[in-house]
């Protein structure tokens, strides 16, 4: 199977090394630094579920250049993806698959402003990873996992036929028939960064804090009521369960959007709380703290958009 994985980073790279390594024509989508070093020295992976490295992997920067791929997995940041479409569309073949693995629940609407939905299996990741350095992604934390659906709910052949090609590269998947759902229940808890990025601290101080606890869970909730009247997947009280994720998360930790906006770089704040503020707008759902959440870390997003 021809599979290209557009952003070969901590997400992309680490589940792209693994599919190469089963065998599979990988072709990597990079830049920079982290490009060259694929391209002259291979990929290495640091994992706690076994190191490895690959001698030789295709790599490049030039999307238009790769041939009639079988499956494309997206794993850009959110804000990213839109410039990538023109070229995804160029290269696709008639039953080409694109799978969107990106934190939110709108990417894979928003591609369809160039791909056919068809051709897209809607997709959701657990992973924890980064580029220790260039040519490197470090895993750490627990077994990564990959969650895949389809848009009308059914199990077909192409689904199951890449649910066993991820299996058999050592990616634990699975294949549910309400996806949507699925990335609901993770847009609640990556949503919960932009709380922890204005406090500046992280998710064992804010929670052990009455009343930034209450202003966490209660921001939760406004999500679950934005979904209740969007498309009803998700309960009030699922509010709850996250929670209980929370408290046990390491006390010192973050989200990937909380550190971009504290190291000054372009996150994924607008997908994120700023999504919720959106649709809570468009059903007249009342979104207060997620209100002040959003436009709290715009001026820190927007000093990043321009460089400053």
């Amino acid at each position: 199977m021809k599979i290209v994985i557009i952003g070969a980073g901590s997400i992309g790279g680490y589940f792209g090394a693994l599919l190469a390594k089963a065998g599979n024509n990988v072709v990597f989508v990079a830049r920079g630094n982290h490009l060259r070093a694929m391209q002259n020295n291979g990929l290495t992976v640091k994992s706690a579920l076994g190191n490895f490295h690959l001698d030789k992997v295709e790599a490049t920067d030039d999307i238009y250049s790769i041939q009639n791929p079988d499956v494309i997995i997206h794993t850009t940041k959110t804000w990213q993806v839109k410039d990538t479409l023109p070229a995804i569309s160029a290269i696709m073949k008639e039953d080409t698959i694109v799978i969107p693995l990106q934190n939110g629940i709108s990417i894979a609407e928003e591609m369809q402003s160039r791909i056919p939905k068809e051709n897209i299996i809607q997709g959701s990741c657990k992973i924890l990873s980064k580029i220790e350095e260039p040519g490197m992604i470090n895993h750490f934390g627990d077994t990564p996992m990959i969650t895949i659906g389809e848009y009308n709910q059914e199990f077909t052949p192409r689904l199951k036929r890449l649910e066993n090609t991820f299996t058999n590269a050592g990616i634990p998947t699975i294949m549910t028939d309400d996806i949507e759902k699925k990335l609901w229940e993770k847009f609640v808890l990556i949503c919960t960064g932009g709380l922890i990025s204005i406090t500046g601290t992280s998710f064992g101080r804010v929670r052990e804090i009455p009343e930034t606890r209450e202003k966490l869970r209660d921001s939760l909730i406004e999500i679950c009521a934005v979904s209740q009247k969007v498309n009803g997947k998700l309960e009030l009280e699922f509010a709850d369960k996250i929670m209980d994720v929370i408290d046990n998360f390491p006390y010192e930790g973050a989200t990937s959007t909380c550190r971009d906006l504290w190291n000054g770089k372009h996150s994924e704040i607008d997908y994120l709380n700023g999504m919720v503020v959106k649709l809570g707008k468009e059903n007249d759902v009342p979104t207060p703290i997620n209100d002040m959440i959003y436009y709290c870390n715009l001026p820190r997003e927007y000093k990043a958009r321009k460089g400053e």
